[in-house]
């Protein structure tokens, strides 16, 4: 089940009698399990952080970035790049996630692990995860839920959930591939061009 279709099945679960309607019968093992459980597995946690379970974690590297500043960089000052602007090439990248979270994912708590802290850890909003929920076959989870009276609304939190990471996943990727590309780069070499004066001049008075 695609994107489309999971969107049209809580369009319908908005229409449903509840009372007609037990949460056993609503599919959620074929349809809800699968896509929480993959989107858990695929971007579980891997840095040693507290509560893992309560966050998901993302491949932001990207390499050709700095390949393709470093290589204008090495032209402009003659393969001696001041330290203050390797840090400006940093900060904007940094100010470069800094916006897209505040765009996409204005409300979730994040920071980035790794050397390059070339990992973006976000928080989740799931009900349903972690190692103990993960180790429970569909039919617990499905008394789980049933002895839990969990109502049609949570699980349309759940859906609803879902849906976000996997828009935010194909935003997450076309902004890497923006990050990667030439003409960003460019960007930020003119900006280096137009404020290393500045910036030079702001390190001396320090």
């Amino acid at each position: 089940m695609n994107e489309k279709e999971l969107k049209s099945f809580r369009r319908s679960l908005l229409t449903l009698n509840k009372a007609e309607h037990p949460i056993r019968d609503l599919k959620v093992a074929d349809i809800v399990y699968p896509w929480i459980d993959g989107i858990m597995d695929d971007y579980r946690v891997r840095h040693e952080i507290t509560d893992s379970d309560d966050y998901l974690e993302f491949n932001i590297k990207v390499s050709n970035y700095f390949n393709n500043i470093y290589k204008e960089l090495e032209e402009l000052f003659d393969y001696s790049t001041p330290e203050d602007v390797e840090e400006y090439v940093w900060e904007y990248l940094s100010n470069e996630i800094s916006f897209f979270m505040e765009e996409n994912a204005p409300d979730r708590e994040y920071f980035q692990e790794g050397l390059s802290e070339g990992w973006l850890i976000i928080e989740h909003y799931f009900s349903w995860s972690g190692d103990d929920w993960s180790k429970l076959s569909e039919e617990e989870k499905l008394e789980h839920l049933y002895y839990d009276n969990i109502t049609i609304e949570n699980l349309i939190d759940e859906l609803d959930e879902v849906i976000f990471w996997i828009e935010f996943e194909e935003k997450l990727k076309q902004k890497n591939k923006e990050i990667e590309d030439k003409e960003f780069a460019n960007c930020v070499i003119e900006d280096i061009k137009n404020n290393f004066n500045l910036l030079q001049l702001n390190t001396e008075r320090e």
